[in-house]
């Protein structure tokens, strides 16, 4: 039985692969030209940023004090009790964040850096310096080993895996807490800030979009006293500093995109668009965008809009992402307004709902707004640029997919143990052939999905169906608008159904899937379609990331990583 399903299996996929070779997906409208082709020199490619945490894999600054988990307050025999904002209340904690003193009903306060990293991170290991300020004597447990201690210093080994290093103080005051690898002692003490492990990866990019780093989604920033500063003890809590964000762009040559906060008021636009005008080298352009994904009821800024339109405009329907549109068009107004004297300079961005094929028109003219005032211009006359997402499925995660997806799994590792019988394997010998092998012709099908769907036979959000008519639809109407089209995010899309988190070998499919061979065969087309259709560098999100059942965003999944989809994404961007 096993031989006949493994033979059906590869007729079939031979049938799906003969027609992918056969098949010709002409270009569905002519190249666009957006006066924003990359550079001489750099990649063909935009990069999204992953976000700033304790157990990010980007470790993108020499100092892992910058990526510290928020200050914990630990009660007397348990883990935790009191937070950060708890602790700031009550005045335990100075401006910039740093410890004046332990509250008497606590035994320590604590934080973790360095937490769970993949043991394949080989960068990461061995021996740090910390140095600090204050009378504490901060702790270094956990996966710390080797802790030496001198007058204001401390040293210790640390190996990358299950864990977290764990700092923590029971007693007096501490400030400028540093954390530093050896081998970066020399560069740290010199000023400089970021990893040049992870520099090497991203330095030679079109374009670096800091939306994560900004925390844009659910932002409650409003004035320019709210934004993140330089000397916060850590930037993964409130965000990174502009003139950090500023630094890396300066440094490599990168043009920086901004996602301003949604509840941002005028004077925080304008000042932020002062800093980047006077602090920005002179010979790189700025993005300018408000906020992300308004229309995304995943976060709290499309409620916001929602709340606002309703307000002004009695609960009308699309009320909300008109409301985005006219925020987002003062923003732009006053951006304009500071580069006056330097407008190409600046690059205003107008983001769309790129699945929801239709409801852009409200986000380009906003007629609730402009039935307010005949000077009301339509928003699409504030803008340069009409941003879009570049995300593919295939749609393997909704319901009707998943008994075609348990039957590819099913029949690859049937597949696996005949080829383990026939090749007379036993023992551990045959184990491991399987576990090598037991996604391989599950792979192969989940590849040619999604590519064009033809396996199933629905090519809904497949690579081609993205191409051919999603992205083809909003290079008209960009184009209809004299707008250029480009992309804010792109790339798989490919996660666990949330209600099959449990069920390991589909995580473990799904996860293989995303760094496969396969997946970076559809990243080539992807890229090759989206060259197509605008000259404007694709947008991969994101850099650096360790897949889970939510996702496998990070090209790489740690910054020792290589892997096939990478290796593309370098290959077809490349000068």
């Amino acid at each position: 039985m096993k031989a006949h399903l493994a033979l059906a299996l590869a007729l079939a996929l031979a049938l799906a692969l003969a027609l992918a070779l056969f098949a010709i997906v002409p270009p569905t409208t002519a190249q666009v030209h957006t006066g924003f082709e990359p550079r001489e020199g750099r990649r063909n490619l935009a990069m999204g940023l992953a976000g700033l945490s304790d157990y990010s894999t980007q470790v993108p600054f020499i100092d892992h004090m910058r990526t510290a988990r928020a200050w914990i307050g630990h009660l007397p025999g348990q883990w935790g009790g009191r937070d950060e904002a708890w602790l700031r209340e009550g005045g335990y904690l100075d401006d910039d964040g740093w410890i004046r003193a332990i509250p008497t009903n606590l035994a320590r306060i604590g934080t973790l850096i360095l937490t769970d990293l993949p043991q394949g991170m080989t960068s990461v290991a061995g021996r740090y310096h910390a140095r600090w300020d204050g009378s504490a004597y901060p702790a270094f447990r956990g996966a710390a080993r080797n802790v030496r201690y001198g007058r204001g210093r401390a040293t210790f080994e640390f190996q990358p895996g299950e864990g977290a290093v764990l700092v923590s103080v029971n007693r007096g005051d501490l400030r400028n807490l540093t954390v530093v690898h050896e081998r970066h002692l020399d560069r740290f003490e010199a000023g400089e800030i970021f990893n040049p492990d992870w520099l090497a990866l991203i330095e030679d990019a079109e374009t670096l979009r800091f939306m994560t780093w900004q925390h844009t989604n659910n932002s409650d920033v409003v004035d320019w006293t709210d934004r993140p500063r330089l000397d916060d003890y850590s930037w993964s809590t409130g965000g990174a500093p502009l003139e950090v964000m500023l630094e890396l762009a300066n440094l490599t040559g990168a043009e920086p995109w901004f996602s301003l906060p949604h509840r941002a008021s005028d004077d925080y636009m304008r000042r932020f668009a002062e800093q980047v005008r006077d602090a920005l080298r002179p010979d790189l352009r700025v993005w300018a965008e408000y906020s992300n994904e308004v229309w995304n009821w995943s976060f709290t800024q499309a409620q916001w809009a929602e709340d606002r339109a309703r307000e002004r405009w009695e609960g009308r329907e699309s009320a909300w992402v008109q409301y985005y549109a006219l925020r987002a068009s003062q923003m732009m107004d006053i951006w304009s307004q500071v580069f006056a004297d330097q407008p190409e300079r600046l690059i205003r961005v107008l983001g769309v709902h790129t699945g929801w094929l239709g409801l852009e028109g409200d986000i380009l003219d906003a007629p609730l707004w402009q039935d307010e005032d005949p000077d009301n211009a339509p928003p699409h006359e504030h803008f340069d640029a009409y941003a879009v997402t570049g995300y593919f499925n295939a749609d393997l995660h909704v319901e009707g997919k998943q008994p075609m997806l348990d039957d590819w799994l099913e029949r690859s590792l049937d597949a696996a143990e005949d080829e383990a019988d026939a090749r007379g394997l036993t023992g551990d010998a045959r184990d491991d052939h399987i576990a090598a092998h037991r996604f391989d012709r599950a792979l192969d099908l989940a590849g040619q999905e999604l590519l064009d769907g033809s396996v199933s036979g629905d090519a809904t959000n497949s690579v081609d169906h993205l191409l051919d008519h999603t992205l083809a639809h909003h290079a008209r109407v960009a184009r209809e608008h004299d707008l250029a089209m480009v992309m804010y995010e792109g790339g798989t899309h490919v996660i666990v159904p949330p209600e099959r988190h449990d069920e390991q070998a589909l995580v473990d499919f799904i996860i293989a899937l995303n760094h496969s061979p396969q997946m970076a065969r559809a990243y080539r087309r992807l890229i090759a379609g989206w060259n197509r259709l605008t000259d404007a560098p694709f947008m991969a999100f994101t850099d650096v990331g360790l897949p889970s059942v939510w996702g496998s965003w990070g090209a790489l999944r740690h910054i020792d990583d290589d892997n096939p989809r990478w290796d593309t994404l370098m290959e077809v961007t490349a000068p």
